[in-house]
């Protein structure tokens, strides 16, 4: 049986460095599969399952789709990386090594994280935690440690595939925004545990962030495709009124969020546009909705 393999999810990517990628995967597992979420059809990947979905399903389906190929296979881990998702040779087995230590002592993992370095600004990301007095972030310093009861974003990830479709994967409805995040609080109710680590460390751009000042506090909007203003907001409420009563402090977490995305409108482009899909989102979602 092989140890893993690896979904990466692509949208028109910048296929040098795809290739680079590809080279480094294939040197600890030739079980690859790309789920391409563009119009162009990939080429010249030899040794590499392609899934091409013929236009922009979503990230969430294409999670899956990838996902369940590899289940098929036998494979019983699953690495998700994200198509700018930077990261060593040595990261996939220095990952697993860490879950084997973590699974002798609590055999209920369910997934595990790195450490995100994020490449707008080349430092540590927080990560929220899930505690009995509610979310709190969690920054990593120096010191190499676990922590448990994580809400991670999916990039970099190692999941269980049986863990993974025990939860029914990610919520392809959701299409983008909170997709990961509706993952690790399901299967936090299902009883599994999400650890994360700086023991291993990946690079990722989260959005193209930008230092501004409002009131002379730093505050970094993120500058997505304005489609994301509607599935941000959208989604957000459907995590709300999941999760809200089961876990302390999210319902604040995501109104909070709210406002400061509201906020960083000032400093995006398209203001007007941004406005009008933040509208239907909060809408749609209030109205459960899920075109």
């Amino acid at each position: 049986m092989k140890k893993f393999g690896v979904v990466i999810v692509t949208y028109n990517p910048n296929m040098s460095k795809l290739r680079k990628d590809v080279s480094k995967i294939l040197e600890t597992t030739d079980s690859l599969v790309i789920v391409n979420n563009g119009e162009d059809v990939l080429t010249d990947l030899p040794m590499v399952k392609i899934l091409e979905l013929k236009g922009n399903k979503g990230i969430a389906k294409a999670q899956n789709i990838g996902a369940e190929f590899l289940k098929n296979e036998d494979i019983p881990f699953v690495f998700f990386l994200d198509q700018d998702s930077e990261f060593n040779t040595e990261y996939f087995n220095e990952m697993l090594l860490v879950w084997k230590k973590i699974e002798r002592k609590d055999n209920k993992i369910g997934m595990l994280s790195p450490e995100i370095l994020d490449k707008n600004f080349g430092s540590s990301s927080s990560i929220l935690q899930v505690s009995k007095k509610g979310l709190k972030k969690i920054n990593f310093s120096e010191e190499k440690k676990v922590v448990i009861n994580t809400l991670p974003i999916s990039s970099g990830i190692l999941v269980s595939t049986k863990a993974f479709f025990e939860v029914d994967g990610t919520q392809s409805k959701l299409f983008i925004d909170f997709v990961d995040f509706d993952l690790d609080l399901n299967m936090i109710v299902q009883g599994y545990h999400i650890f994360s680590t700086n023991y291993c460390n990946i690079r990722h751009s989260i959005g193209n962030k930008k230092k501004r000042s409002f009131f002379g506090k730093a505050v970094y909007p993120s500058n997505h495709a304005v489609f994301r203003d509607y599935y941000f907001y959208r989604n957000g409420l459907y995590v709300y009124k999941k999760y809200g009563k089961g876990f302390r402090g999210l319902r604040l977490f995501i109104l909070r969020s709210y406002l400061i995305r509201f906020i960083m409108v000032y400093y995006e482009k398209m203001k007007f546009k941004r406005i009008i899909a933040t509208t239907r989102g909060i809408f749609d979602g209030i109205m459960g909705r899920f075109n």
